[in-house]
């Protein structure tokens, strides 16, 4: 029972001598994190135009490489007549 009463109050120092932040520096913490979340989505936006634009140019390019093979064979098809 000794052995307990003195591992409880060791723990117990141990936990009462850690200290923790204190409300205001969590409080600001919390609006850190909040502006973080705002910029990061207000990239993320950015980044999603950026995106659609890249899409578009590629599916573009595979579009006119398509339309490309088309008039070849058709040209050879005319051609070797």
């Amino acid at each position: 029972m000794v052995l307990r009463a003195a591992i409880f109050s060791a723990l117990l120092a141990t936990v009462a001598s850690q200290k923790g932040p204190t409300l205001k520096e969590y409080k600001e913490g919390k609006e850190g994190d909040k502006e973080d979340a705002k910029a990061a989505a207000a990239k993320e936006a950015k980044m999603a135009a950026v995106n659609k634009v890249i899409t578009m140019l590629e599916d573009l390019q595979k579009q006119v490489l398509a339309e490309g093979e088309d008039e070849a064979a058709a040209y050879n098809k005319f051609a070797c007549l």
